[in-house]
């Protein structure tokens, strides 16, 4: 009896420790994600791996949220702070974290450095302040990894001949270029000038703002020596020679007739195309770039990094469609995710996420199309807070839409804000169809009844697939009614665009409701084919 007692026990510690074991987590918010470390006011965000599938995670230092396995710890006050998974009633995880409160530290004059998967800092060497004139300053001896928000600094600029000084403000100067004059006066600079830049106000990721320590920068040798790459003086092969000189001459990308991708991608090997992505001639780099997205075993993300801010405008040419766009929208364009050509080179899951930090925090990257990306960004915890404050801001507009996809009831004010005009009230329509919030179903109803009053005074009307499809998403009797309307519908054009709107949302938010209107409207064989497409695809 007695020997059978213990070897139940010896088994029962044995599943312990190796429950244990089996637990692990890791510190994302940081630098060094090993750390045991949180920052107090902040929230940090901890994947906890291997959970057992009934477990529940508690965290004794205030504030606790979790998606899946990321969890956000906001303690309250500085000290060790322990978070424990149990089991059936039974700690089998124990971790013990030290909370720290966030120190000003040393600040520094810095460059973001991109690498695949994530986003690094490096203190800036004079060349990079001339040859990459959006630095940022980032605080050394802070273990995170968010940004912080600088809002202002004077620079003084020392030259032999004279002493230049400007004071710099604005809502988040972190990566905002120098302005031209002071370019200028860096690109002029001697041995021995120096740059000062003091008075530096910044917002910490606990959203204090906070006083900064000063930067000096002395010149060490002539700026004048620091041209831009050799790119004219890349060596080619003749047949290569020809298409590239073919289209200089042109200077416009065409998607048809001309032929000169078709060209490139017979001719250049993977080495040369990436050789001609530094080429001198925008149009040449973005044949180069789009050829390499059709190669295997070519990772195209430095490249992409490297031109995130060539905002330089290139002519574009399809059919008898002419227009006008900038190298790194074209760049994003031709690799991200809603690429509707499969044979592409695909973002990395990781280098997704990369690429929407930089898009949401560094406002140096500008583009036409910049906000519609960013709607396509997935709801990460670590980018919660900067993301409700851009929100509450207003800017960017899409802000708002990521906000929605969190679905915090605290934020519902927020999103309620966007139906009150409008100018903004598909934003809250889009925003509704991501978060279905209860409170939102009026402002839905409200719009719906009012777009219908205006068909009868409207020859062109707008369509309704968004309205429609947020609506389905609150499946009732009243949503029933209202979309019945479309049967009492005369004009026939109106009649087939509208119901086939009406059908995609209940055919992609089914529910027993919605099912006698699938026989009662009749679209016809075109607008029922074009329904089906849209279906087949999720286009809508």
């Amino acid at each position: 009896m007695y020997a059978r007692w213990l070897f139940l026990f010896c088994c029962s510690l044995f599943c312990s420790v190796q429950g244990m074991a089996q637990i692990a987590t890791c510190q994302i918010s940081l630098k060094d994600s090993t750390e045991n470390i949180l920052y107090v006011g902040i929230p940090n965000e901890v994947v906890i791996k291997n959970l057992p599938a009934k477990s529940t995670v508690k965290f004794d230092g205030f504030k606790i949220a979790s998606t899946g396995k990321n969890y956000i710890l906001q303690p309250e006050k500085t000290g060790k702070h322990k978070l424990s998974v149990y089991d059936k009633g039974r700690v089998i995880f124990l971790k013990t974290y030290m909370a720290t409160a966030l120190t000003d530290g040393n600040v520094q004059l810095g460059i973001v450095k991109y690498e695949t998967g994530k986003v690094n800092f490096k203190v800036a060497s004079v060349k990079d302040v001339l040859v990459n004139p959006a630095v940022v300053f980032y605080c050394p001896d802070c273990k995170l990894k968010t940004w912080w928000r600088i809002v202002q600094y004077d620079i003084t600029l020392i030259t032999k001949d004279a002493q230049q000084t400007q004071a710099v403000s604005g809502e988040n100067l972190d990566g905002v270029p120098f302005d031209k004059d002071i370019q200028r006066t860096i690109a002029k600079m001697k041995n021995g000038d120096r740059i000062y830049i003091e008075d530096i106000k910044a917002y910490g990721p606990d959203g204090v703002l906070r006083h900064l320590g000063g930067i000096t920068i002395r010149i060490a040798f002539d700026l004048n020596s620091h041209l831009l790459s050799t790119a004219s003086s890349i060596k080619l092969r003749d047949e290569i020679r020809v298409v590239v000189d073919g289209m200089v001459d042109d200077n416009i990308i065409r998607t048809s007739s001309v032929g000169w991708l078709e060209k490139l991608q017979e001719t250049a090997t993977n080495s040369e195309l990436i050789q001609l992505t530094n080429y001198e001639n925008a149009v040449v780099r973005n044949y180069a770039f789009t050829a390499l997205t059709t190669r295997k075993n070519v990772d195209l993300f430095p490249i992409l990094l490297q031109y995130l801010k060539d905002t330089g405008w290139v002519s574009t040419s399809t059919g008898c469609v002419g227009g006008r766009t900038t190298i790194n929208e074209r760049f994003i364009l031709e690799v991200h995710p809603t690429s509707s050509k499969a044979h592409k080179y695909k973002l990395t899951p990781e280098q997704q996420i990369t690429l929407d930090s930089i898009l949401l925090f560094d406002s140096t990257v500008k583009f036409a199309l910049k906000d519609i990306l960013l709607a396509d960004i997935r709801p990460h915890l670590q980018y919660y807070t900067r993301i409700r404050e851009m929100a509450v801001l207003g800017k960017p507009f899409a802000a708002v839409l990521i906000l929605a996809k969190f679905k915090n009831k605290n934020d519902v004010a927020i999103i309620k804000k966007r139906f009150e005009s409008r100018e903004t009230e598909e934003e809250g329509v889009n925003c509704a169809r991501e978060y279905p919030h209860p409170s939102f179903y009026p402002f839905l109803k409200k719009m719906f009844e009012r777009e219908w009053l205006e068909l009868d005074e409207l020859k062109y009307f707008d369509p309704m697939d968004k309205l429609c499809d947020a609506m389905a998403r609150y499946p009732s009797k009243e949503t029933y009614r209202l979309f019945e309307k479309i049967i009492t519908l005369k004009d026939e054009v109106k009649y087939q665009q509208i119901g086939q709107d009406i059908l995609i949302a209940i055919f992609r938010h089914p529910n027993p409701v919605f099912e006698p209107l699938k026989h009662k409207i009749n679209l016809d064989q075109s607008h029922r084919m074009d329904m089906e497409y849209n279906l087949e695809r999720d286009t809508y």
